[in-house]
C-alpha cells in the first residue's frame, strides 16, 4: 500500500511539473483605436476613454471560443506584452459603433500595429483655462448620425491626477439631461471654483447616452 501511495504521489508531481513548465507568454500586440471620421488623414484622432473599463480589446485565438481580454489606455492606445504565439481574431468593444468587418485577423509574433477605426456614440470637444482661483471650462457634445439613442447625462470632472474619469476624480459635477436638444451641438460652460493650485489640475468631460453603460470622454486637459 505504501508503495502504491508513493507511485501516485510521484505521478501527481510529474503531472504538476509538466503543466508548470510551459513558457510564459512574452510576445506583444499593440495598436490604436481611432475616430472613424479621421480615417485617411495624416494624423488620425484617438478615441478618448477611461482606463480600465473603457475600451476592451478581445483576442480570440484560432480554435478557441474564450477570448483573452485587456484594456486600452485612456488615450485610446493599447499594448499587451504577454501574448502567446498563434493566430488571433481581434475586436474592440467600447462606447462606439463597431461592425463585424472591423475585426482584424493577425498572426503573433508580428511587428504590425493594429489600428481600429470606430464611430463614437458621442464626440466631446473641451477647453479649460485658469481664471484666478478658478477654472473656466467650455465644451460641446455632438452625437453620431449613426446612433439614435438620447444623451441622458454629462459630467464635469477635475482631478489631481491625469487618470481622471467618471469614477476617479477630486471634483465631479453631474448634469442629468431632460431634453438633449438643449445640449447637443451647443456650447456649454462651467466654472470650478476654489482650485488648489499647489497640486496638478486635470479637467475632463464625460457623457453618456441611453442604450449603453459606457461613457464617452473628451481629452484630458492639464491646467498650469
Amino acid at each position: 500500500m505504501k508503495t502504491l501511495i508513493a507511485i501516485m504521489i510521484s505521478t501527481l508531481l510529474l503531472v504538476g511539473c509538466s503543466v508548470d513548465n510551459y513558457d510564459e507568454p512574452k510576445l506583444m500586440i499593440e495598436g490604436n483605436v481611432y475616430d472613424e471620421s479621421t480615417l485617411g488623414v495624416s494624423d488620425p484622432i484617438l478615441v478618448p476613454t477611461q482606463a480600465p473599463n473603457g475600451i476592451k480589446v478581445r483576442m480570440y485565438e484560432e480554435g478557441y471560443t474564450q477570448p483573452v481580454d485587456f484594456w486600452c489606455s485612456a488615450s485610446g492606445h493599447f499594448h499587451n506584452d504577454r501574448v502567446f504565439p498563434g493566430k488571433y481574431h481581434v475586436i474592440v468593444e467600447g462606447p462606439f459603433i463597431v461592425d463585424t468587418e472591423d475585426a482584424i485577423d493577425i498572426t503573433i509574433p508580428t511587428k504590425e500595429k493594429l489600428n481600429f477605426y470606430v464611430e463614437p456614440y458621442l464626440r466631446i470637444n473641451a477647453d479649460a483655462v485658469k481664471n484666478g482661483s478658478s477654472v473656466d471650462i467650455s465644451f460641446d457634445i455632438t452625437r453620431s448620425d449613426k446612433w439614435a439613442e438620447k444623451l441622458v447625462q454629462y459630467a464635469i470632472l477635475y482631478s489631481w491626477t491625469q487618470n481622471v474619469d467618471y469614477n476617479s476624480y477630486t471634483f465631479r459635477h453631474i448634469v442629468n439631461v431632460t431634453d438633449d436638444n438643449d445640449v447637443l451641438g451647443k456650447k456649454q460652460t462651467f466654472t470650478i471654483e476654489k482650485i488648489d493650485w499647489t497640486k496638478p489640475v486635470f479637467v475632463r468631460i464625460a457623457a453618456i447616452t441611453s442604450g449603453t453603460n459606457s461613457y464617452n470622454y473628451s481629452k484630458t486637459i492639464e491646467i498650469k
